[in-house]
């Protein structure tokens, strides 16, 4: 019983964690804290394992998701960047007098 209420305690933080759009970093921690609690229940069987999963689970998650956010955050910069317009030189004649060369703009 104690575990069931422990699992639905858990459920609703996560469920009200998700209230705003969440970035990758946010995702892979809360991944990494369910997975690594997981983990660290299976193969010490109690709660001070699970706990400890769960820390260990949400820091690797924390990290793994914020490099993909930096990764995806890159792309999309690379692709704004690419359908910028680029500023031109303005163009310029050169008129050539016999006693000097000067240049005007258009």
């Amino acid at each position: 019983m104690k575990s069931l209420r422990f699992g639905a305690l858990a459920l609703a933080l996560l469920l009200s964690g998700c209230a705003h759009d969440p970035n990758m970093r946010e995702i892979g921690t809360a991944t990494g804290a369910v997975v690594g609690g997981l983990v660290g229940n299976a193969l010490i069987g109690n709660t001070a394992g699970t706990l400890i999963g769960a820390g260990a689970g949400a820091v690797l998650g924390n990290d793994i998701g914020g490099r993909q956010h930096r990764r995806k955050q890159a792309h999309a910069d690379r692709a704004r960047a690419a359908h910028r317009p680029r500023k031109r030189a303005p163009v310029t004649r050169a008129s050539f007098d016999r006693n000097s060369v000067a240049s005007t703009s258009l």
